[in-house]
């Protein structure tokens, strides 16, 4: 049995409630102007139920909404004015749905949105303008969709980015030039080989490199990439290389990386490398690392000298 919400008759909620929790019901549908009259309402989720279309007036009258919960629903349509009067908003969950396609109006006036949830869809592609007016957006989920491309302008307004989730997708190529502030960056399970980075953004012969300006991250996961061989360039660009405090390489499919591959990486603290297939490393891979406190690695097929490796932690 599904349920509409009008016929919750929010006319009974308080006007000046500031909480509203609808989760876990088996709501399929929403009037227009369901929630006219709770303009203090802060809080709204509707995660968990059954719902398929966000109609353009679906949430009309909530000046003062803050944060939306719809994950978890049936959502495959989305109205392109339906969040465009929340212009108080600042957290919007629509992971965990069917959407496919999000138009370039979806997100208009959200100036204020700060963390932005797309993961666990269907997107294969997003148009280059659909974060224009995002301008304070920190955080943006976009995993385990069926993206293949991102042009560099669709981060150019969203310089204030700190956090970008794009793993378990299926991009060979990604441009992040844009994203100066960027300090945290998941890009695993994608189908990159090879990384060189470029800060101005011109493109080689290649199809499957990296073009980002890494200097700011400081968490870079590339797990589950098909890597062969790192070395110490593998991130540089122009003599700039990340501030990486954390790198994650594990289930790739390398086979070598050089002695002095981390030695730029003086702030590393984390060094995650499990499941790949190297023969042979050597304890010089970590000289000079003085903040390093946790390696992760597979020590069965190593046949290198490890015995000044203090921090190994074998699966």
């Amino acid at each position: 049995m599904s349920y509409r919400a009008d016929e919750w008759k929010f006319t009974k909620i308080y006007a000046d409630s500031k909480i509203l929790d609808l989760s876990n019901n088996k709501i399929d549908n929403i009037e227009n102007g369901a929630f006219y009259g709770l303009s203090k309402l802060i809080y709204l989720s509707l995660r968990n139920n059954k719902l398929k279309n966000i109609e353009a007036e679906t949430f009309f009258g909530l000046e003062s909404i803050k944060e939306i919960q719809l994950s978890e629903n049936q959502i495959r349509k989305i109205d392109p004015m339906a969040f465009n009067y929340l212009t108080k908003i600042e957290f919007l969950a629509l992971n965990k749905n069917y959407i496919v396609n999000i138009s370039e109006l979806t997100f208009k006036n959200l100036t204020f949105l700060r963390e932005l949830q797309l993961n666990y869809n269907h997107i294969e592609s997003l148009v280059n303008n659909i974060f224009n007016d995002l301008s304070c957006l920190e955080t943006l989920f976009l995993f385990s969709n069926g993206i293949n491309y991102l042009d560099a302008e669709i981060f150019m307004n969203i310089k204030d980015l700190i956090s970008l989730n794009l793993g378990n997708n299926s991009l060979k190529t990604i441009d992040l030039r844009y994203l100066r502030k960027l300090e945290i960056l998941y890009l695993d399970f994608n189908q990159f080989s090879t990384f060189k980075t470029n800060l101005s953004g011109k493109i080689n012969n290649s199809n499957k490199t990296l073009f980002c300006h890494l200097s700011t991250i400081k968490r870079l996961y590339l797990d589950g990439n098909p890597l062969v061989h790192l070395n110490s360039s593998f991130f540089e660009s122009n003599g700039i290389v990340p501030s990486l405090v954390c790198l994650s390489i594990c289930y790739c499919q390398l086979e070598s990386i050089d002695n002095d591959a981390f030695k730029q990486y003086k702030n590393l603290e984390l060094l995650l490398m499990e499941r790949n297939r190297l023969l042979f490393l050597n304890n010089t891979i970590i000289a000079g690392l003085s903040a390093l406190r946790y390696v992760r690695m597979d020590q069965k097929a190593i046949s290198g000298s490890m015995s000044d490796l203090k921090f190994l932690y074998p699966m």
